[in-house]
């Protein structure tokens, strides 16, 4: 950002320590700005995950895909230790889901409410995959006990 509006600095700091050469604040906001000016903040830069590949991948944006499903309350996805995937971590919209029809038939006809759970979480997570354009496959423990996980 630039402009007469920002202070010129922070008390106990000289006052270009945190102005670039050509008298930008770097933020550390990521944005973008749309054809009639208008600023869009998307994420923070601190909060990226590094790959070894060098690609940055935003947790926080795949959550908001996540939580825009009916049947996720909340999301945090992260990096565990040095894992090669990602790992998402779920709250589900239980007043939502009991209230499904599909959900109530899967269980009561046999399936464990964890499977039919996992099946929506699933569709969830492939909603998020394809807003989000990262490839799908399955983790280190297989499908029967770990979630899916994406690569980078």
């Amino acid at each position: 950002m630039r402009g007469q509006t920002l202070s010129p600095g922070y008390l106990g700091q000289p006052d270009d320590a945190l102005l670039d050469a050509d008298g930008f604040y770097h933020t550390g906001d990521l944005a973008w700005v749309d054809e009639d000016r208008w600023v869009y903040l998307v994420g923070r830069e601190k909060e990226l995950l590094m790959w070894s590949d060098g690609t940055l991948i935003d947790p926080m944006r795949l959550s908001n895909l996540l939580v825009r499903s009916i049947w996720v309350k909340d999301a945090l996805v992260t990096r565990l230790r040095d894992d090669d995937f990602l790992s998402a971590f779920l709250f589900p919209d239980w007043p939502r889901i009991d209230k499904d029809p599909d959900f109530k038939r899967s269980v009561d006809t046999g399936l464990r409410w964890e499977e039919a759970l996992r099946g929506l979480f699933e569709e969830a997570i492939d909603h998020a995959r394809v807003g989000s354009g990262l490839v799908r496959v399955e983790g280190p423990r297989g499908r029967s006990a770990g979630a899916p996980s994406f690569p980078l």
